[in-house]
């Protein structure tokens, strides 16, 4: 029974939706406006995920870029063989 009204409820919601958007003399320009909105998102979300890029380059450096001098890591008692099979 609930589950009925669950779905009865969501079909009046998309019809009250259709019916705002499709408006005879408002839907129009409610229309544009989503519109605009949605493409206003699609850039903003474009230019996060460029720099989140940016942000993952400076982070994670390239293998040529490690210095070679680098200090060792401390010797926890483990050999090299021991590590490798854990």
């Amino acid at each position: 029974m609930i589950r009925k009204m669950k779905h009865a409820v969501r079909w009046v919601g998309v019809g009250a939706a259709l019916a705002y958007l499709f408006d005879p003399e408002r839907g129009t320009d409610r229309r544009n406006a989503l519109r605009q909105n949605v493409l206003d998102l699609v850039d903003r979300t474009k230019g996060s995920v460029g720099q989140l890029r940016e942000d993952a380059d400076h982070v994670v450096a390239p293998v040529d870029a490690v210095e070679t001098s680098a200090q060792p890591a401390p010797d926890n008692g483990r050999t090299a063989n021991a590590t490798a099979a854990s």
